[in-house]
């Protein structure tokens, strides 16, 4: 639920943080209207750390998964601390994909979970802001160009 309601990339799952122990790296529009809920961090694959908000019903039992110390995780040769006791990267991208065609038969991958996010914020965003605005909005929810959103978006 984490990554739809967030809009995660897998890998993020490992580097997620509350926003008192890592601040972000980068000014973005982070948009908290219509969203109640905490500011976490993520660190994107580009490196650059960006706020993202874990709404308030999940919350609560991701706390109960924070780790007492950071540990070091592995996803495809790269290193990460990670402060939460949550899989994520490849490994449980794979494991989504067998679960998905194992109960419904058939997935769109775990990826297709973003590109849900992305259509379900646009709508909610787009309450309060201009397609324009909206789109910069969520491109920075994101981490990633508006021509690639209107990608997820299609």
């Amino acid at each position: 639920p984490i990554v739809v309601a967030a809009g995660l990339r897998r890998v993020e799952l490992l580097t997620l943080q509350r926003s008192d122990e890592r601040p972000p790296t980068i000014n973005d529009k982070l948009d908290i209207h219509n969203v109640l809920g905490t500011v976490y961090t993520v660190q994107g694959i580009d490196s650059v750390i960006r706020e993202i908000v874990i709404p308030a019903h999940l919350v609560e039992q991701l706390e109960l998964l924070h780790l007492d110390k950071p540990r070091i995780v592995t996803n495809r040769g790269v290193s990460h601390e990670t402060t939460y006791d949550l899989a994520g990267g490849q490994g449980w991208a794979i494991s989504f994909t067998k679960a998905s065609k194992m109960v419904l038969g058939w997935t769109d991958g775990a990826h297709a979970l973003r590109h849900t996010y992305a259509k379900n914020r646009m709508c909610i965003i787009q309450q309060n802001y201009t397609y324009k605005t909206a789109l910069e909005i969520l491109s920075d929810e994101l981490g990633i160009s508006n021509q690639t959103t209107l990608i997820y978006l299609s």
